[in-house]
């Protein structure tokens, strides 16, 4: 505030979350929430921008539609360069009806999670994520943190976990690592970033899950890690 900066809030996994009681939507000038179709809610694809700035909600509206500006009857005009943005009818009505169950949908991720957390709280094989009291996530994901010694073999618990229909993944590989901010920037490393990178693990975490669900991913993935670590020889 003081240098007049403003911020744009990348919450696209956040939407239902918040800290200390204010929801992610309203910390930020804009901020941004996705709705593929694996976010806490979804319209298919497409997203929405919030902000309580009229001059930015204006030229929002403005770039999402074609930069044009009704005038009067079939007059219009072109103010700005713009781009078709607008979510269908279709995904609006979706995203609708879906908002009211936000709520409910993050209650039910939070029940699915409360189980990998209690079964995997003495885990020999890795750590999950502590969220302080004073946060409420949206639960997009469960992350765990792999013990080092299963870094290297992360490629191959991860396609045996698929081949049972776990649908894992892994979140994220480092942005300096694309070949487009290497082109940019030249090479790079972040000590963090690798570690992380190579460390975690997100299992499926999402309101369609069943208790048996979240039992059977626990089950298959707490035996591949004691495969893996009995024979590992990660450096």
């Amino acid at each position: 505030k003081e240098q007049d900066i403003k911020i744009i809030d990348d919450a696209s996994h956040a939407l239902g979350s918040s800290i200390n009681g204010k929801m992610v939507g309203t910390l930020a000038d804009v901020s941004i929430f996705s709705f593929h179709a694996i976010k806490p809610i979804t319209t298919f694809e497409g997203g929405a921008l919030l902000t309580n700035d009229e001059n930015i909600a204006k030229s929002a509206r403005l770039t999402r539609s074609h930069g044009m500006v009704k005038k009067q009857a079939w007059n219009m005009d072109m103010v700005t360069l713009g781009y078709n943005y607008r979510l269908s009818d279709v995904a609006c009505a979706l995203g609708l009806s879906q908002i009211k169950k936000l709520d409910k949908f993050i209650s039910r991720r939070y029940e699915i999670a409360k189980i990998y957390d209690d079964a995997f709280k003495n885990s020999k094989y890795l750590k999950t994520i502590d969220i302080p009291d004073n946060i409420r996530s949206a639960r997009h994901l469960y992350p765990v943190l792999l013990n080092s010694n299963l870094w290297c073999v992360k490629e191959d618990i991860y396609n045996e976990l698929h081949a049972m229909g776990i649908g894992v993944q892994v979140h994220y590989k480092p942005t300096y690592q694309f070949s487009f901010y290497k082109n940019l920037y030249g090479e790079m490393r972040l000590d963090g970033a690798e570690d992380f990178y190579r460390a975690e693990l997100s299992l499926p975490c999402h309101q369609m899950m069943s208790d048996d669900d979240a039992k059977f991913v626990i089950a298959n993935l707490n035996e591949l890690l004691e495969i893996y670590t009995s024979k590992s020889v990660c450096g």
